[in-house]
C-alpha cells in the first residue's frame, strides 16, 4: 500500500495498516511455545488416573473445561507429557480433516499430547485476545503448514507467526466485546436446541396420536401410501445423447433434495431430453428419494422432471404437509432391502408404506402446528446465522484496528 493511503493515526506494517500504538510481535516473543506427549499405552499404570490429558480432538475454537482421558503421576513422570496452566492456548499442529490450525483455551490445568502446541503468554499479551486473533486466522495457519505426505504445523512455524498487539487495555476490551458475542451465540444455540427438542416432541406425540389437538377424538385409520397417493417414478435421459442435456427443464436428483421447497436443480434437460419418455411433475408436488439416501423430501415450486431414485406423490387423499411430516418419521427399513450400494426401496415396497390416517381436518391441524414450529425454528436459525456474520465482521474490524474500543 502507498504510504499516502495510510490514515492519520495509523502506520503500515508487515501485517497491513495498524493503529500507531499497536505493535507487531511474533508469538515466540510474547509466549512460551511448547507441546506435550503421550505416555506408553502399553503401560496400564500410566492411564486412568486423575490428571487431565487433552488431545487435538478436543480443540475446536472453544474453551476446554474437561478432558476425555486421564493419566497418572507415573504417566506424567515417564513421558514427554507436561502440566500446563489454565488459560494457556492450544493449537492443533496436525490432525484429521479440519483439525489442524484450530485453537482452544485451556479452562483447566491439564497435560496434552504431542500434537497440541501449547502457547503460554507473557504479561504483555491477553489470552482471550490472542485466542480470537488466532481463531480468525484459521485458513492462514493451515496455509503455513509444512508440505509433504501430511501437512503439519510445527513449533518453529508457530513461534515465527506475527500478531498485531494493541496495548493491554485494548486487548482486554476487544476480548470482552467478542466474548459477549460468543455468549450471545451460546444463548441462541441453547434456544435452538430447546426448540428442536420441542419440535421432536410434537412430531412424536401428534403423528402417533398420543397427543391430540383440542376438538379432535376418535380412532385413526391406517392406510398404505398407494391408497393415499399415486406414486410416480422418474427416469434419466440417456447420458450418451448430448442433445438431451443442457439448459431447459429442471431435473431432480437426490442431491437436490436439501430443503423443504425447491425451485432449481443442479442439472437440467433440454426439450429433446424431456421428449425422450420423461413425465413432468407438476408444481406443488411432494417428491421423495427412495434409493440410497432414503426419505429425502421436497415440495416443487415449479414443474420438474426427476431421475429414477425419486418418486412423486400425486392425486393425494391426504394433506400434503401432513404426509410430508409422516414420511419424515417413517422407518423405511421395514419396507426396503439392502442393495449393493446401500438400502433401497422399489415401487411395490413404496406402495406398502403405512400411513396413520386421522380425519382430513385433524391432518391439516397437525400440519399447521408442525409448520408453525418449523417457522419458529427457521427464525431462530436465521437469527443465529445473522449473529455469526456480525461476529465475523467484528473480528475483522477489531483485530485489525479498523474499529477502536479504547
Amino acid at each position: 500500500m502507498d504510504t499516502t493511503q495510510v490514515p492519520a493515526g495509523y502506520k503500515l506494517t508487515d501485517l497491513g495498516v495498524l493503529p500507531e500504538e499497536w505493535e507487531v510481535k511474533t508469538l515466540g516473543e510474547i509466549a512460551f511455545i511448547g507441546s506435550g506427549g503421550t505416555p506408553n499405552r502399553k503401560m496400564l499404570e500410566y492411564w486412568d488416573g486423575t490428571i487431565p490429558w487433552v488431545t487435538t480432538a478436543q480443540i475446536n475454537s472453544n474453551i476446554i473445561e474437561k478432558a476425555e482421558e486421564f493419566i497418572t503421576d507415573a504417566g506424567l513422570q515417564n513421558s514427554a507429557a507436561k502440566m500446563f496452566k489454565k488459560g494457556a492456548l492450544l493449537m492443533a499442529m496436525y490432525g484429521q480433516g479440519k483439525t489442524r490450525g484450530k485453537v482452544a483455551v485451556l479452562g483447566i490445568d491439564a497435560t496434552t499430547n504431542q500434537a497440541c502446541a501449547v502457547i503460554e503468554l507473557k504479561d504483555n499479551a491477553q489470552s482471550n485476545y490472542i485466542f480470537y486473533n488466532l481463531t480468525a486466522r484459521y485458513e492462514e495457519l493451515r496455509q503455513l503448514s509444512n508440505s509433504g505426505g501430511q501437512e503439519n504445523l510445527s513449533g518453529g512455524i508457530i513461534k515465527r507467526l506475527s500478531v498485531a498487539l494493541p496495548p493491554l487495555a485494548e486487548q482486554q476490551a476487544i476480548a470482552e466485546a467478542l466474548g459477549e458475542m460468543d455468549a450471545l451465540l451460546a444463548a441462541q444455540r441453547a434456544r435452538l436446541a430447546k426448540q428442536r427438542a420441542v419440535k421432536q416432541g410434537l412430531l412424536q406425540g401428534l403423528l402417533s396420536g398420543q397427543q391430540r389437538l383440542p376438538g379432535f377424538a376418535g380412532e385413526w385409520e391406517v392406510k398404505t401410501l398407494s391408497q393415499v397417493a399415486t406414486i410416480g417414478i422418474g427416469r434419466t435421459p440417456s447420458r450418451s445423447v448430448k442433445s438431451f442435456w443442457g439448459r431447459g427443464y429442471p431435473w431432480i436428483s437426490i442431491a437436490d433434495l436439501q430443503t423443504k421447497f425447491i425451485d432449481s436443480t443442479k442439472e437440467e434437460i433440454t426439450e429433446a431430453g424431456a421428449a425422450s419418455g420423461m413425465t413432468i411433475i407438476p408444481a406443488g408436488t411432494l417428491v421423495m428419494s427412495f434409493k440410497l439416501s432414503l426419505g429425502r423430501m421436497a415440495i416443487l415450486q415449479r414443474p420438474m422432471y426427476s431421475n429414477e431414485a425419486i418418486c412423486s406423490l400425486q392425486n393425494l387423499s391426504a394433506d400434503r404437509d401432513y404426509l410430508h411430516y409422516v414420511l419424515g418419521r417413517t422407518d423405511f427399513s421395514l419396507y426396503g432391502k439392502q442393495a449393493v450400494k446401500g438400502f433401497t426401496l422399489n415401487k411395490q415396497s413404496l406402495a406398502q408404506i403405512e400411513i396413520p390416517f386421522p380425519s382430513p381436518e385433524e391432518q391439516r391441524a397437525i400440519a399447521a402446528v408442525l409448520s408453525e414450529a418449523d417457522a419458529y425454528l427457521a427464525a431462530l436459525e436465521a437469527e443465529h446465522a445473522k449473529t455469526q456474520l456480525l461476529k465475523q465482521g467484528m473480528m475483522q474490524n477489531l483485530l485489525t484496528g479498523k474499529l477502536r474500543l479504547v
